[in-house]
């Protein structure tokens, strides 16, 4: 909006801008589920987003933008919430205890906060991006919703669902990475504990460490599989893939990069390289508590029983940079490797065997 000012006995002719007005599209609206990152061969949003747990129960939110009138949106627009887990994560987290409630969610009107609140520049609306739509990027937000969603903390992917009409609009998926409410991540405890049901199932008394450190690296590598591998692909392995991907749009190991909840993973036929022996490192240290013996400041290695992890040259496999092993260390000086990593194959999990090898 601008003022003109004629020119007269005490002023000059100016044009003063004093502000924009954007006038809400009721017509043909540009709207859109909020997306953090989306990918140009899925054309799916996917967005990960701390969740805060409560007794098991947790809270995350999402946003939904348009260039619509408040009075639009009322009128045409509904949500909708479903768990869209993989049905191996989701068996991994009823093993450990956690709440698989279904998600359920309320919507609140943030148009006013969000028109009097927002950043330097302007606020687009990402249209819809699966099914190859069309992607927007110029229509500016004129209104808001914020999108509460609760659930069991066993629910790790939410499929948030957006309907103009009653026909399907938008979608979203999101990871909730739990926390609790000092920001603390709770994958950690959960990490925890799925390695103390393994443990209880494979080390009997009369094992000695070394030979508990075997058997934990032994179970990996007899129930994981390599990333990129054959095994992992839905035209080779139809049965794995359906089982760790996200309602067929990719592997949650792809979309979601959780460090943390790939080694709870790790311990249930996932996806992974010889970093699945970090697994038996946090073993040996935090379970059996056995002494970390290497000290990166001297670089030297204490005398006694204990373990530590050796990178590239100091490896199993001297001749990758990147290979990681476990040296484990007996009191009498003798040293032994300890190696795991996921199954690389063009196999099925039924020529595999690895399902029934898994601990649940």
């Amino acid at each position: 909006m601008k003022v003109s000012i004629a020119a007269s006995r005490n002023y000059i002719a100016m044009e003063y801008k004093i502000g924009t007005l954007h006038i809400c599209n009721d017509k043909n609206p540009v709207s859109g589920l909020d997306v953090i990152t989306y990918s140009d061969e899925t054309t799916d949003k996917t967005a990960t987003v701390n969740a805060l747990v409560e007794n098991n129960t947790e809270t995350l939110e999402t946003s939904f933008y348009s260039e619509a009138s408040d009075a639009w949106i009322d009128q045409h627009v509904r949500f909708e919430v479903e768990d869209a887990t993989p049905p191996a994560y989701t068996r991994a987290f009823k093993f450990a205890g956690q709440d698989c409630m279904a998600p359920s969610l309320k919507v609140e009107n943030t148009t006013e906060q969000f028109r009097k609140n927002r950043w330097y520049g302007e606020k687009t609306v990402v249209g819809p991006v699966f099914n190859n739509a069309p992607k927007n990027f110029d229509q500016i937000a004129l209104s808001s919703r914020k999108i509460i969603i609760t659930a069991g903390n066993g629910v790790r992917v939410c499929k948030v669902k957006a309907y103009v009409d009653d026909v399907l609009y938008d979608v979203s998926y999101l990871a909730a990475s739990p926390h609790d409410e000092d920001d603390n991540s709770l994958d950690d405890e959960l990490y925890t504990l799925m390695r103390h049901k393994i443990e209880a199932r494979l080390w009997t008394d009369d094992m000695t460490n070394l030979q508990k450190l075997y058997a934990l690296a032994n179970y990996i590598n007899n129930t994981t599989h390599y990333p990129g591998a054959g095994c992992t692909k839905k035209d080779i392995n139809p049965t794995f893939y359906n089982d760790f991907s996200v309602d067929g749009i990719g592997l949650f190991y792809y979309l979601f990069p959780m460090p943390t909840l790939n080694r709870v993973m790790d311990l249930q036929g996932g996806i992974t390289t010889c970093i699945g022996v970090t697994v038996v490192q946090r073993a040996a240290t935090e379970d059996l508590k056995l002494p970390y013996l290497y000290d990166s400041s001297t670089k030297t290695v204490a005398d006694g029983e204990g373990v530590w992890l050796a990178v590239g040259s100091a490896s199993s496999n001297p001749s990758v940079g990147s290979h990681y092993s476990v040296i484990y260390k007996d009191a009498n000086e003798h040293k032994s490797f300890v190696d795991c990593q996921g199954l690389i194959a063009d196999t099925t999990c039924e020529q595999h065997g690895c399902r029934a090898k898994v601990i649940q």
